[in-house]
């Protein structure tokens, strides 16, 4: 069997722009030879804020087919009174998730598993992770876990404007790609997490530590580090920095 691949993501921001999410998944998996993925929810309960992902909401939009509900991979304590900390409710659910990741595959698919918080670091999709590497491994099967989209961090330029890298430098977190093709947003839908972005206007350049376009009221960058930007930098003086980033954030594979 070719060796696993499986996605872990966080709707963090995504709850009003769940077709615009999805579309933009399907296109990206499709360049990449794949078929539309299936998205298993890992949460303990869906009773939540977001309107695209409360009660069945998600699993309505994307259809029965592409939609599973692994309450058991979920952790009890997040609304719990009191309760702290992160449980996986019922730890055979590893199994049960790298048998869908496995059944994905033979259909030209993959799977992404989600739940709500922004990154894997403090979140219990990484513990998800763990389980199922850990399965995969009592199985002898090889298997990578990584955050949506997955792929090696890249390096980039990109043309914005002069307010733009003076709103970075003021601590602006996000880069947006107004006037931008449908083309070029597609592609930045799959930038990696932790690549390095120089950002280029006629009134000077730096560079930011950026991941996957995001949508709001328009598709933008997010800047996710360094955590102060300075005039200086530069994709090579911020080389390390996105490294520590990638490890601390969660952002680098786990495999089996």
């Amino acid at each position: 069997m070719k060796p696993l691949t499986a996605f872990s993501w966080g709707y963090w921001g995504w709850g009003n722009h769940t077709r615009d999410f999805v579309g933009t998944v399907d296109a990206v998996e499709r360049a990449r030879g794949k078929r539309p993925p299936i998205f298993v929810d890992i949460r303990f309960s869906r009773s939540v804020r977001a309107l695209g992902f409360r009660d069945s909401a998600f699993q309505e939009m994307v259809g029965k087919s592409r939609y599973r509900w692994l309450e058991k991979l979920g952790n009890p304590h997040i609304g719990g009174i009191g309760k702290r900390g992160i449980r996986i409710a019922d730890a055979s659910g590893g199994d049960d998730l790298l048998q869908l990741v496995s059944t994905a595959q033979r259909d030209h698919r993959r799977v992404i598993f989600f739940c709500a918080c922004e990154r894997p670091c403090n979140c219990h999709r990484a513990d998800v992770a763990a389980l199922l590497v850990k399965s995969a491994r009592r199985r002898g099967m090889a298997l990578k876990v990584v955050e949506w989209p997955g792929g090696d961090p890249e390096t980039i330029d990109l043309t914005v404007s002069d307010q733009v890298v003076k709103g970075v430098l003021r601590g602006r977190n996000r880069v947006p790609l107004t006037g931008s093709s449908r083309v070029r947003i597609r592609k930045l839908t799959a930038l990696p997490w932790c690549s390095r972005v120089g950002l280029h206007s006629g009134g000077g350049d730096i560079a930011i530590i950026s991941g996957p376009a995001r949508l709001a009221a328009d598709w933008y960058l997010p800047v996710i580090g360094p955590d102060v930007s300075r005039p200086t930098d530069t994709v090579d003086s911020i080389r390390v920095e996105a490294e520590r980033l990638r490890k601390s954030a969660g952002y680098r594979p786990i495999t089996a």
